[in-house]
């Protein structure tokens, strides 16, 4: 238990314990007892639904289920079994998501929605076939281990570009 200096239930702990009582939950309601695998199986049969079960735990908002439901999407490989109208609840926004998708994209503004940023990404990846989630995961992950400031994503950009055209 994390307890704060006057002994009472520290900030952390406060925080993820709605988190942890829903995924226990979870598990529970899987014949493996495995939280993941009872999401993918619900994922690839009624996304809606899979989303909606996250977004009833405690603390999980809109960005937290669709980051849940994207590595879980491809973690399993069933990225490309979710009808391409439900990958927005893949989709998860964040900052670097937001820059990278800005940066690629010219005609989306800075004030762009990250309901409009997800379609972008959805629209274009689904042109060229590939997996929107994947795109989503490796644009968070170059922005975060990468680039690691989003005042050069950019500059970021340009020399990934650079490194694989030698």
């Amino acid at each position: 238990c994390i307890r704060d200096s006057s002994n009472r239930i520290g900030i952390n702990e406060k925080l993820n314990k709605g988190v942890i009582i829903g995924i226990t939950k979870l598990a529970q309601k899987s014949p493996n007892h495995n939280p993941f695998e009872y999401l993918g199986y619900k994922l690839e049969r009624d996304p809606i639904n899979a989303f909606m079960e996250l977004r009833k735990i405690k603390g999980i908002g809109d960005k937290i289920a669709s980051f849940i439901l994207r590595d879980i999407a491809v973690m399993l490989e069933i990225d490309d079994k979710i009808p391409l109208h439900y990958q927005i609840l893949l989709q998860p926004i964040d900052r670097w998501i937001k820059a990278i998708v800005i940066t690629i994209w010219k005609d989306l503004e800075k004030r762009a929605s990250q309901w409009i940023i997800a379609l972008k990404i959805i629209d274009k990846c689904s042109i060229y076939n590939f997996s929107p989630a994947r795109f989503n995961q490796g644009a968070w992950k170059f922005g975060t281990t990468v680039i690691k400031n989003t005042t050069r994503v950019s500059e970021g950009l340009r020399e990934l570009l650079y490194k694989n055209n030698k």
